[in-house]
């Protein structure tokens, strides 16, 4: 939702303001987005190693 939403309604701008923090943390982690056809995933640490803590 960080990428590809259009916010119709958000009182406060209570939602831009969670997608961006959010987005925020995702570029911090270097997390990359991957398109497989007509679908995607994130791969949240690419440089992730067993014990890592993933925080977003």
């Amino acid at each position: 939702m960080t990428e590809d939403t259009r916010i119709l309604f958000d009182r406060d701008g209570f939602l831009r303001r969670e997608l961006d923090s959010l987005a925020v943390g995702l570029r911090r982690l270097g997390a990359k987005r991957h398109f497989v056809g007509n679908a995607w995933w994130w791969d949240l640490k690419p440089d992730f190693s067993p014990g890592d803590v993933v925080v977003l």
